[in-house]
C-alpha cells in the first residue's frame, strides 16, 4: 500500500510542471482568464508617494503605526471614540486604511479635524438634510451632492488626499475589473463620497476608468492593506449582529448575504494577523441607520479602546500637528453650517453644486397654497444662492373629502444675504385638474425671514410674505395676502412654547381693491412626559380691525373640516368679526420603530386622539378623531414626516361629516 501511495505521489510530482505549463499557455491565449487570475491582486494609486509620506513621519527610526477603520454605516461613529482615546493618550497613527463609513471618519481625522469636530459635523444637522431621493439613472437612488457640498465647504473645495496631515488610504471595489482598488490620491471630497458608494443605494464612483463601490461590501476589515506598510496595526471594528432581524425578510436576506462574506473574510484576516491590536467596538446591536445614536456609539468606542490600554501604551507617543489657524477655520465653518441648517435647513455650497431628486413638499405656513406636491426637483446651490425647479403632481390631501389632482410646474429662488436671513421668491403653475382641460391656476409668493435672536432654548424671528393666487381658467378665487409678524419660541426639557403676533391684509385684485385688514396671533404649547406621552395645544385667532368683515380661513390654520372653502376662496367667508382656531392632541409614542429589513423604517411612531375647533360669531365647527404620526425613513438618510387623521365634524344645525387628512412634508 505504501508503495502504491509513493508511486502516485511521484507521478503527480512529475505531472505538476506539465499542468503549470498548460495553465501558462492557456493564460497567454485567453485575456478573460488573465483577468480572472489577477482579480485578487489589488490596484493601488499613489503607492510610492504614500510610502514616502509614511517614511517622512517615522524618519526610518521606528515601525509605522497603522490604523484600520472598518465600515458599518452609522455604527462607524464608534471610531470617533477610538480616535478620541488615541488623541488623549498621544498615540498618533502614521497612516490610516479605511473603507465605507469608516473612511468618512478616517479621512476627516487625517485632514486635521478633531474627533469632537467630526462628531459635531455628523450631528450639526439632521443627516437627511445632506441627501436627496433621486432617479437611479446613474445606478443609485440616493444623491449625496448635499453631503459633498458640506465636505467641500468645511475642508476646502480644492483639497486633495495628498494634503492630509496623516496619509490615508481608502479601499473600494471595482465593478469593471472586479478588483480591489486602493486610493491614496485624488480630490478629497470625491474620494470620500465614493468610499461609501453602497451598491444600489448610491451611484458607483468614477475614478481612473473604474466604477468603484463601497469596499465594505466584500471586506469589512482591509487589514491586508495595512500590513503592506507596517507590522504595527491597530484595528477598530464595528460588526453587526442584531438579534431582532427578520431573516425571512427579502431585504434582510440580501443584506445578511453580503454580511456572510464580509464576516468570513474578516475572520480569516483576524486569525491570520494575531499580533494586531484589535479594538472591538461593542455596537453590534445598533442599526446601520442609527445616526441619532452617534454620540452613544462614540462613547462605547472610547470605552472599548480603553480595554486595550496595556497594549496601546507600548506604542510610540507623538502629537498631532494641527495649527491653531486650521483648527479655528474648521470650527468657524462648522458653526456657520450649524446656523445654516438650524435657521433654514440649507447647506452653503462653496462652488456650483446641483441635485436632481424626488421631492415632497407641503403647504407649511402658506395661506393661499393648499396642495401637497410630489415630483421631480432640480436644485442648484451656489454660495448664498439657491435655485430650484419642480415638475410634479399636486393634491389637496389636507382635506381628503375634496382631494383633487393636477399637474404642477414650479420655480423658486432664495438668497441668503446673511446666515440668519433669507429672501425667497417662488411660483407655481397648476393645470389639468381632472377633466377640466388646461384650466391653469397661478400661485406666487415673496417672503423674507430674519432670525433676530437664536439660542439653544429660545429664538425670535421676523417674517413677512406676500402671496398671489389666480384661477385663470375660471376667473374665480383670485386673491392676495400680505402679512408680517414676529415669532418667538422657548423650550426646556419636556416642554416647549411658540407664539406669533402680526398684521394681515387681504385683497381681491392685484390693485388691492376691497382690501381688508386684520390682526392675527397664536400660541402653541407642547409637553412631553418621560413615559412617551405627548400633549399639544394650538390656539390662534384672526380679528377684523377695519369693520369690513369676511375674516379669512386657511388650511394652514389647522382646522380639519368637510368644507372646501380654504385658500383663495377662504378669503370670502361669512365670518364678520373673527375666526378662532383651537387644536389639541394627545398621543403615545410606541416603544419600537417598525422596519422593513432596515431599508424602510418608521421612526417615532405614535397613536393618539385630536380635536380641532373653529369659532366665529356666525358658526362653530368641531372635529374630533384619531391620528397616526410617524417619520418614514429610507435607510436613515431620507425622511418623510407623515400624519393621518380620521375624525367626525360636528356643526350645530347641520348634518355631521366624516373627515380625513393626510399631510407630509420634507425639505430637499
Amino acid at each position: 500500500m505504501k508503495k502504491i501511495i509513493f508511486v502516485l505521489i511521484l507521478i503527480l510530482a512529475l505531472c505538476l510542471p506539465i499542468f503549470a505549463t498548460d495553465l501558462e499557455t492557456a493564460v497567454e491565449n485567453d485575456e478573460f482568464l488573465k483577468e480572472i487570475l489577477i482579480s485578487d491582486i489589488p490596484v493601488t494609486y499613489g503607492d510610492e508617494a504614500f510610502r514616502e509620506r509614511i517614511l517622512q513621519r517615522t524618519e526610518g527610526k521606528r515601525d509605522p503605526i497603522g490604523l484600520v477603520l472598518t465600515g458599518g454605516s452609522a455604527r462607524a461613529c464608534a471610531h470617533i471614540g477610538v480616535l478620541r482615546y488615541l488623541d488623549e493618550h498621544g498615540i498618533v497613527p502614521d497612516f490610516i486604511v479605511s473603507n465605507s463609513m469608516g473612511s468618512i471618519i478616517g479621512m476627516l481625522y487625517a485632514a486635521g479635524i478633531t474627533p469632537d469636530q467630526i462628531e459635531e459635523i455628523l450631528r450639526v444637522g439632521d443627516i437627511s438634510s445632506y441627501f436627496a431621493l433621486t432617479l437611479p439613472s446613474n445606478g443609485g437612488f440616493l444623491d449625496p451632492s448635499g453631503f459633498k457640498a458640506l465636505i467641500d465647504y468645511i475642508v476646502g473645495e480644492d483639497y486633495r488626499m495628498e494634503e492630509t496631515d496623516i496619509p490615508v488610504m481608502v479601499v473600494c471595489d471595482d465593478l469593471v475589473s472586479k478588483r480591489e482598488v486602493r486610493i491614496t490620491e485624488g480630490p478629497f471630497s470625491d474620494v470620500l463620497i465614493g468610499s461609501f458608494a453602497l451598491p444600489v443605494y448610491f451611484s458607483p464612483y468614477k475614478y481612473n476608468g473604474h466604477l468603484l463601490v463601497d469596499g465594505g461590501v466584500i471586506s469589512l476589515a482591509p487589514i491586508d492593506a495595512a500590513y503592506e506598510y507596517t507590522d504595527t496595526v491597530i484595528l477598530s471594528t464595528t460588526f453587526y449582529d442584531a438579534d431582532t432581524m427578520n431573516l425571512i425578510n427579502p431585504v434582510t436576506i440580501l443584506n445578511s448575504s453580503f454580511d456572510i462574506g464580509k464576516r468570513q473574510n474578516a475572520s480569516s484576516d483576524l486569525k491570520k494577523y494575531t499580533d494586531l491590536i484589535w479594538i472591538r467596538c461593542a455596537v453590534e446591536q445598533f442599526s446601520f441607520m442609527a445616526f441619532k445614536d452617534a454620540a452613544t456609539m462614540a462613547d462605547i468606542g472610547y470605552e472599548c479602546t480603553s480595554l486595550e490600554a496595556e497594549e496601546l501604551d507600548k506604542l510610540y507617543k507623538g502629537q498631532r500637528t494641527i495649527t491653531e489657524e486650521r483648527s479655528g477655520e474648521i470650527a468657524s465653518k462648522i458653526h456657520e453650517t450649524r446656523d445654516n441648517l438650524h435657521f433654514f435647513g440649507r447647506l452653503k455650497a462653496s462652488s456650483f453644486s446641483q441635485m436632481l431628486g424626488l421631492n415632497f413638499s407641503g403647504f407649511d405656513s402658506y395661506y393661499l397654497k393648499n396642495s401637497m406636491i410630489t415630483g421631480i426637483k432640480y436644485r442648484i446651490l451656489l454660495g448664498n444662492l439657491d435655485m430650484a425647479a419642480t415638475f410634479g403632481f399636486g393634491s389637496d390631501t389636507q382635506n381628503l373629502s375634496s382631494t383633487g389632482g393636477f399637474t404642477t410646474l414650479g420655480a423658486e429662488i432664495s438668497f441668503y444675504p446673511f446666515t440668519n436671513a433669507r429672501i425667497k421668491l417662488e411660483g407655481y403653475l397648476d393645470a389639468f385638474r381632472g377633466n377640466s382641460g388646461f384650466n391653469p391656476q397661478v400661485f406666487g409668493r415673496e417672503s423674507i425671514d430674519v432670525f433676530l435672536y437664536n439660542a439653544e432654548k429660545a429664538s425670535v424671528s421676523v417674517h413677512q410674505s406676500f402671496e398671489y393666487y389666480n384661477d385663470v381658467g375660471e376667473n374665480l378665487g383670485t386673491g392676495l395676502v400680505l402679512s408680517a409678524f414676529v415669532k418667538g419660541s422657548y423650550s426646556i426639557p419636556y416642554f416647549s412654547v411658540e407664539g406669533k403676533l402680526g398684521y394681515m391684509m387681504t385683497a381681491e385684485t392685484i390693485a388691492f381693491e376691497r382690501n381688508k385688514n386684520y390682526v392675527e396671533g397664536g400660541v402653541s404649547i407642547e409637553s412631553y412626559s418621560s413615559s412617551s406621552f405627548i400633549f399639544g395645544v394650538d390656539a390662534a385667532a384672526r380679528v377684523n380691525i377695519d369693520g369690513r368683515g369676511s375674516v379669512p380661513k386657511f388650511i394652514s390654520d389647522g382646522y380639519i373640516g368637510y368644507d372646501t372653502n380654504y385658500g383663495a376662496t377662504g378669503l370670502y367667508t361669512d365670518s364678520s368679526l373673527f375666526n378662532i382656531f383651537l387644536n389639541a392632541d394627545a398621543s403615545y409614542k410606541l416603544p419600537f420603530d417598525p422596519t422593513f429589513g432596515e431599508f424602510l423604517i418608521f421612526e417615532n411612531p405614535s397613536l393618539g386622539i385630536y380635536s380641532s375647533s373653529l369659532f366665529s360669531v356666525e358658526s362653530i365647527g368641531i372635529s374630533v378623531g384619531a391620528e397616526i404620526k410617524t417619520t418614514c425613513s429610507l435607510i436613515g438618510l431620507i425622511k418623510l414626516p407623515l400624519r393621518f387623521r380620521l375624525g367626525y365634524e360636528i356643526i350645530p344645525g347641520e348634518v355631521g361629516h366624516v373627515v380625513a387628512s393626510l399631510t407630509f412634508s420634507t425639505a430637499m
